[in-house]
């Protein structure tokens, strides 16, 4: 099964939306309890698979309908964008303001903000927002 995960990112790590995709995937890439490794025993991963973007590649910028190559490593240039007021209300919940989520065998996160940090309205144009599609 495919699921979406929304990602959170501090903009001093990236630049550019390229830049913030890159660093996303490579953390995500090297995260153990998001993606399997043949060196950890017993390890139940949440994902063996994920691409930036993917079938929701598009949605951040209400492109969603658009033709697109969804196993693309990196995914699309709007599949990684500062987070706003509206991204911010239209993708984060309520129940994820003020709580630090991490990936764990035992639970499927929808939302993981990858420098720790509970997710509150003052992140604001702080943060990218990613959107990964991930096989699990």
């Amino acid at each position: 099964m495919h699921c979406r995960l929304l990602v959170t990112l501090d903009r001093s790590l990236a630049g550019t939306s390229e830049e913030a995709r890159e660093v996303v995937y490579e953390m995500l890439s090297e995260d153990s309890s998001f993606i399997g490794s043949e060196t950890v025993r017993f390890n139940s991963p949440v994902c063996d698979w994920f691409v930036i973007g993917g079938r929701w590649s598009g949605m951040l910028s209400g492109d969603f309908k658009s033709k697109r190559n969804n196993y693309l490593e990196l995914g699309y240039e709007d599949d990684a964008q500062i987070l706003t007021k509206r991204l911010y209300k239209k993708f984060i919940v309520e129940e994820w303001e003020g709580n630090e989520v991490y990936f764990s065998g035992e639970e499927i996160a929808e939302y993981v903000d990858l420098n720790s940090d509970g997710i509150s309205l003052e992140y604001v144009d702080k943060k990218w927002l990613i959107v990964v599609d991930y096989h699990c």
